[in-house]
């Protein structure tokens, strides 16, 4: 038998290295054994065929149609938003319209009544069966100015063509209304102005502003009637078209925006009611 030393006995560290570590584990010092990160990558391989190529561009064209449809998605639900803020805030303008018309029918309703009584005095006198006394018109407060603020907004903003054709017609045409609405009032104002400084020449010093018509004259009386019809007839005029603008806004606070019925709307015979509704 051959004797063996104890060198040759000996395990190579290599082995002891490979006992330590238990099987199925490894060392961090070896990174071939790491698992590596999984990447995906389009294919690489040439298109050889058509069927190949036909499922290529389909791959294309259904990943752009999703692309786009998403794009589409998203930018009408954003416009959807939009449009029902607007909507909300064309409401609101035409309530705030309804409100400001009320007052201006209360207003010139009162001027008008004043007037037909002053016109009544004058004929009196004119007949020689009363006198004539100092004119007596009720003050009244002014009221404030049309304005479609959020409609203006969003027609300057281009955001108004969101809404339908009939909706943005009858944007249009409410503004139309303002601007005849702020003439119909400068045609009251300067009538009243006219009758207001005829009566200032009859107003005496002592006591101040008491009015005096005892030396009035016929010619002049013909002008004072003169202007006071004139007055009633502006002011009438203008009631009538605050009645049709009144059942404009409330058949378009009641969903009407179809710009041929609302204007059958507003010149129906039915006479609205001075009260906000």
């Amino acid at each position: 038998m051959i004797d063996r030393t104890d060198s040759e006995m000996t395990p190579e560290p290599s082995d002891r290295l490979k006992a330590e570590v238990p099987s199925g584990e490894t060392t961090g010092a070896d990174p071939e054994i790491s698992s590596p990160m999984l990447e995906v990558h389009a294919p690489h391989e040439p298109i050889h065929t058509r069927k190949n190529f036909a499922i290529h561009i389909l791959a294309i064209v259904v990943g752009l149609l999703i692309a786009v449809g998403l794009e589409q998605t998203v930018e009408y639900v954003h416009h959807s938003h939009q449009r029902k803020n607007l909507r909300e805030g064309i409401v609101a303008d035409f309530r705030l319209y309804l409100l400001l018309v009320d007052e201006f029918t209360r207003a010139n309703t009162q001027q008008l009544d004043d007037v037909t009584t002053r016109i009544h005095e004058v004929r009196q006198f004119m007949a020689k069966r009363a006198t004539l006394g100092p004119p007596h018109f009720k003050p009244t407060v002014p009221p404030g100015t049309l304005r479609l603020g959020n409609t203006e907004a969003a027609k300057n903003s281009g955001l108004l063509q969101l809404l339908t054709p009939g909706e943005v017609a009858t944007a249009t045409d409410a503004e139309v209304s303002f601007d005849r609405v702020a003439e119909y009032r400068e045609t009251v104002r300067t009538a009243t102005r006219k009758r207001t400084i005829f009566e200032q020449k009859f107003q005496s010093e002592d006591p101040p502003g008491a009015f005096n018509f005892s030396s009035i004259t016929p010619l002049q009386l013909d002008d004072y009637i003169e202007r006071l019809l004139d007055e009633r007839a502006t002011i009438s005029e203008y009631l009538a078209y605050l009645q049709l603008c009144h059942r404009g806004a409330i058949a378009i606070l009641k969903g009407e925006s179809d710009i041929n019925t609302l204007r059958l709307l507003e010149r129906a015979e039915t006479k609205p009611s001075v009260e906000t509704q």
